[in-house]
């Protein structure tokens, strides 16, 4: 029997055209699909990137903001200045001069503000004893002067002023330093009063030995700037009254002698080089935290 070669009819044609421009459709909207599918992802990752980008920036920012307001970024320091707002004093009691270091070395960090009593009771507790073992090499003296307690002179901001008059002679007369210290809380003021006027600061300067032409810089407060930011670095790492003492030997975590009023600065130094704390009990770390009075 002979083949039906007649062509398809009209409507067969249209049947297939359709299908076939379903087909494309269909594979139009998948690649859209696809396409917004990616750009989601895209835009997702761009977002995460740039929150993380913005996070290393300001992490960034903070840490040389930080690094541009330590203390030693100030325009004068004393000889000796560290970064967390110490001054190393030396064998001879001299800042800056060349002090004990090791691993068998007991380092004493000792912060205090010249209107704090407790600071004064502190002083005239352990003087003796930290002269000696200054001078013998055992420890490594580092002394923060601060201004804490500017409000508890009526309006005299004693605690400044004697905090950059000490840094002053730090700086200008490093060898007149520890006696005019000394003299300071051996003439310290009551708190809640003015405090000492700067001539009588003077005059207790001229005492201790220092020259005129270093005195006469006390009122211009050249190492202000140096005290304020001690002052604030301190804060920062959390203390907030005075005084307060840490101990660490060699490069060890320093750890707060809290127990200063009850215990002998020979006993903790002792308790330390045990590789104990300086209260001989448990580890009151380096929180920076104080536990006496102001």
């Amino acid at each position: 029997m002979a083949k039906n070669n007649q062509p398809r009819s009209a409507g067969t044609n249209k049947a297939a055209a359709r299908e076939a421009a379903k087909k494309e459709a269909a594979r139009i909207k998948a690649e859209r699909e696809a396409k917004e599918r990616r750009n989601r992802l895209l835009i997702i990752l761009a977002i995460i990137v740039g929150v993380v980008v913005a996070a290393v920036v300001i992490t960034l920012v903070v840490v040389m903001g930080h690094r541009a307001d330590s203390p030693t970024s100030a325009a004068l320091t004393p000889p000796g200045a560290t970064d967390n707002g110490g001054v190393v004093i030396g064998k001879d009691g001299v800042p800056g001069d060349e002090a004990p270091s090791g691993s068998d070395v007991i380092t004493v960090e000792i912060y205090s503000d010249y209107m704090c009593p407790f600071c004064g009771k502190l002083e005239t507790s352990i003087e003796s004893t930290l002269d000696q073992l200054r001078q013998s090499g055992d420890i490594r003296l580092i002394m923060h002067p601060l201004a804490l307690l500017d409000g508890y002179s009526e309006g005299s901001q004693y605690s400044t002023r004697t905090a950059n008059d000490a840094a002053v002679v730090m700086k200008y007369q490093p060898d007149k330093f520890m006696a005019f210290h000394k003299i300071l809380y051996a003439n310290q003021p009551e708190e809640n009063t003015t405090g000492l006027t700067d001539a009588k600061l003077a005059d207790l300067a001229a005492q201790a030995g220092v020259s005129q032409s270093v005195i006469n810089k006390f009122s211009k407060q050249p190492l202000k700037d140096w005290v304020t930011l001690a002052t604030q670095n301190a804060e920062s790492d959390g203390l907030n009254a005075t005084p307060d003492v840490f101990m660490y030997k060699g490069n060890n975590q320093r750890v707060k002698w809290s127990q200063w009023n009850t215990m002998t600065l020979g006993e903790a130094i002792d308790n330390v080089k045990k590789g104990l704390p300086p209260d001989g009990t448990a580890d009151t770390s380096d929180d920076s935290g104080d536990t006496t009075q102001q």
